[in-house]
């Protein structure tokens, strides 16, 4: 009967800390696919921003498709819809709605990085172009 007195308290003991260490686990994991998920969402944004401006230099198409398949892959639902009609409006020679994509994604961006709440105005695309100085 003393064996089980202490038993018990031991088994209790092993299962809150296995406990523990799966809950542990899953927070980690859902934190570093949350990480992955804004550092591919930032990095698709930074592709599409540089190609938006008309006289875009140095941009590679590439780029911009890579972009367009990390937010098929990571982005939420809205923003995978946008994607969609953004690439189907610019194969038909109008890419407006570049701007709302955009958006959407700087948007879920604050929201995921706990950044205020505000109403920003749209998306300016700023380029610094090279001249030679003669």
């Amino acid at each position: 009967m003393i064996e089980l007195k202490y038993a018990i308290p031991v088994i209790i003991a092993i299962l809150g800390l296995m406990g523990g260490h799966f809950l542990s686990n899953r927070r980690e994991s859902e934190k570093r696919k949350k990480e992955m998920r804004v550092t591919y969402l930032i990095e698709a944004f930074r592709k599409l921003e540089k190609g938006a401006s008309p006289t875009a230099n140095n941009y590679s198409p590439g780029d911009f498709e890579s972009a367009i398949s990390d937010i098929q892959l990571f982005g939420s639902g809205s923003q995978v819809k946008l994607a969609q009609k953004f690439c189907k409006s610019a194969s038909e020679g109008d890419g407006s709605l570049l701007q709302d994509l955009l958006e959407n994604i700087r948007n879920e961006l604050r929201t995921e990085l706990s950044l205020p709440k505000e109403k920003l105005p749209k998306i300016s695309p700023f380029r610094v172009s090279k001249t030679a100085n003669k």
